[in-house]
């Protein structure tokens, strides 16, 4: 009878599909698996577009799965830190190289206020001693801004005791 070889046939039909299937499937995962664990290491070395890379491959095998969604969201959130990190990098670099600027010039105000500036972006020790001279400049000046009025101050009143009838301009440079 035809009937049953028929349904032989068919049933060995379906479990050769049902093997490739399973073959499919164990592809699929290992593949899944390899993109994953080299998204992760990927991750850890900080290189994470290539990591962002490597777990969009592994979402796009197994669309259902959340692992590689939050990890592509911890790599974007690493990126976004590293961007902003060389924002603040860039902007520290800059106060500093404005203060050593003014501090060359003598502007002792201006370069306090970058090395300030500076300093609430990141501590380091470089502003930090910058900021210490900068500071002394400014006190050492005004000292010998006011050490200079003494000197003129006293010179016109000894001009006014040896020569009465002068009159000098105090308080000028």
């Amino acid at each position: 009878e035809q009937y049953p070889k028929d349904q032989i046939l068919a049933a060995k039909a379906k479990i050769k599909e049902e093997e490739e299937l399973v073959k499919n499937k164990a592809a699929l995962d290992k593949k899944y698996n390899d993109l994953i664990t080299k998204a992760n290491l990927d991750f850890t070395a900080k290189k994470y577009n290539e990591a962002i890379t490597k777990y969009e491959q592994a979402l796009e095998l197994k669309k259902d799965e959340q692992l590689p969604k939050d990890q592509i969201q911890k790599a974007k959130d690493e990126l976004a830190k590293l961007d902003e990190q060389a924002r603040k990098d860039a902007e520290y670099k800059e106060l500093v190289q404005k203060g050593d600027d003014a501090l060359k010039g003598t502007d002792y105000d201006n370069a306090i206020s970058n090395y300030d500036a500076a300093l609430k972006i990141k501590t380091e020790k470089y502003a930090q001693d910058q900021l210490a001279k900068a500071r002394k400049g400014k006190e050492d000046a005004a000292l010998a801004s006011a050490n200079e009025q003494k000197y003129k101050d006293l010179i016109a009143a000894a001009d006014t005791e040896f020569f009465p009838g002068r009159q000098y301009i105090t308080g000028g440079n």
